[in-house]
């Protein structure tokens, strides 16, 4: 399976393709001081356990430390995938949101 990742600016999220079929999404917001919130991340039932939510963290992750932009892990996957890798992103994560911020789906899929 080919993805093809792009960044939707206007749509804040990232998103993976696949055969030119939008496929899973994660998105994210600017909150104050340079911090990234990582919301939830979905990826259609058929293309799940393949890699595509992966490659959307590890997308989205290094267009944060590109910017300078602290992550705060707010949707279920995210917070997994980096709890797992841990020790690569220290120093990038913060706990606390510096402003309460409602998180609400992007996509239903």
């Amino acid at each position: 399976m080919e993805l093809e990742i792009i960044q939707n600016v206007r749509r804040n999220r990232y998103e993976a393709y696949c055969d030119n079929k939008l496929i899973g999404i994660i998105s994210y917001y600017f909150l104050p001081n340079f911090v990234l919130a990582l919301t939830n991340t979905e990826v259609r039932s058929k293309y799940q356990n393949n890699g595509v939510g992966t490659a959307l963290a590890k997308q989205v992750i290094e267009f944060a430390t590109s910017n300078n932009y602290k992550i705060y892990p707010v949707g279920k996957f995210i917070k997994s995938y980096i709890e797992q890798k841990k020790e690569c992103y220290s120093g990038l994560i913060i706990e606390e949101p510096p402003i309460d911020h409602l998180i609400q789906s992007d996509l239903n899929l």
